[in-house]
């Protein structure tokens, strides 16, 4: 199990979930470092190639604490082996469809925020056809 240290830095990776009225799925990951932002692009092969590996070699935080921030509802988790978290919670209110935000915050030992990431989820319109 990874630990989270202070002077570690994570990201946490929220992807678009979905729901319908009162219940909420969302997915995400929390991983250590951040990720590098490129400054200067370039056409050559060589610097493209090293970045693109780069990107490949994340470390997930296994055991972390994350908490969802979702209109006045908080709702706790813990990661998986592989830095992965799954919210499923019914919201308190009815919720209208359309895209809506949300934040997840990663928690350190003392539950103290050290780091958030914001995501999506869809609740479709209700309709009398579904399209498989």
């Amino acid at each position: 199990m990874t630990r989270i240290s202070n002077d570690t830095a994570a990201t946490v990776k929220v992807y678009h979930g979905y729901g319908h009225k009162n219940n909420l799925i969302l997915y995400g990951h929390v991983l250590a470092g951040k990720p590098t932002i490129r400054k200067k692009y370039t056409n050559n092969a060589i610097p493209n190639i090293i970045h693109l590996i780069k990107l490949f070699f994340v470390k997930p935080i296994a055991g972390a604490r994350v908490m969802l921030q979702w209109e006045n509802q908080q709702i706790t988790s813990t990661t998986a082996a592989d830095g992965f978290f799954k919210f499923e919670w019914q919201s308190d209110n009815s919720v209208p469809a359309g895209w809506h935000t949300v934040i997840v915050h990663l928690l350190n030992a003392h539950g103290i925020i050290s780091a958030s990431g914001e995501g999506k989820f869809f609740v479709p319109h209700s309709t009398q056809y579904a399209f498989i």
